[in-house]
C-alpha cells in the first residue's frame, strides 16, 4: 500500500510496463475512508526575512497553471484546480487521475496532523522492520526498542 502519486516512480524503478491501482477493500458501502493527501507540503517560517517573496513562491507552486505545466504531478497530484489546468495528464499521471476519480465517492476528511516526532518514530519502525527481515533482531527486542523509542519521542 502506498500513495497513488508514487505510481510514476514505482514504474521507473521497477522497469514494469504497467502497475495497477486499486482502492483498499471495505465492507462499508458508504465508507468515507479515503482522503486527498496534500502533495508538496511546505510552510513559510514566521522567522523568514522575506515573507512576501516566500508567499509569492508558495502561491506559485500551489496554484499556478505554469507550475502545473512545469512540475506535472512530481510534487504530488495538484490540489488546486488552477494548477491542475496546466498539468498535462498522460501515462501514469492520467492513471492516477482516473484512480482518484474512481474513488471520489469514498473521499472524506483528512485525519488530524501527526504528532510531533511522528517522522522519527516512523523511521524507527522501518529500521526495525528491516532488522527483523534480515534476522538481526528478535521480535521481542524490536518491540521493546520500538516502545522505548516511542516513549522518548512522544513523552519528551
Amino acid at each position: 500500500m502506498s500513495w497513488s502519486n508514487f505510481l510514476g516512480g514505482y514504474l521507473a524503478d521497477s522497469g514494469a510496463s504497467s502497475i495497477g491501482i486499486v482502492a483498499p477493500p471495505t465492507t462499508d458501502a458508504g465508507a468515507k475512508d479515503l482522503y486527498r493527501q496534500g502533495g508538496l507540503q511546505v510552510a513559510i517560517s514566521s522567522r523568514t526575512k522575506h515573507p512576501e517573496a516566500a508567499a509569492i513562491f508558495l502561491d506559485y507552486a500551489v496554484n499556478s497553471p505554469e507550475a502545473g505545466e512545469i512540475f506535472g504531478t512530481t510534487l504530488g497530484f495538484p490540489a488546486s484546480s488552477s494548477k491542475l489546468e496546466g498539468t498535462k495528464l498522460e501515462g501514469p499521471d492520467q492513471q492516477v487521475a482516473d484512480y482518484i476519480e474512481s474513488v471520489s465517492d469514498r473521499i472524506g476528511d483528512a485525519p488530524p496532523p501527526a504528532v510531533v516526532g511522528y517522522g522519527s518514530l516512523e523511521q524507527k519502525f522501518w529500521d526495525l522492520g528491516k532488522e527483523l527481515g534480515l534476522g538481526t533482531k528478535t521480535v521481542d527486542a524490536a518491540v521493546d526498542e520500538f516502545f522505548a523509542e516511542a516513549d522518548v519521542i512522544l513523552n519528551n
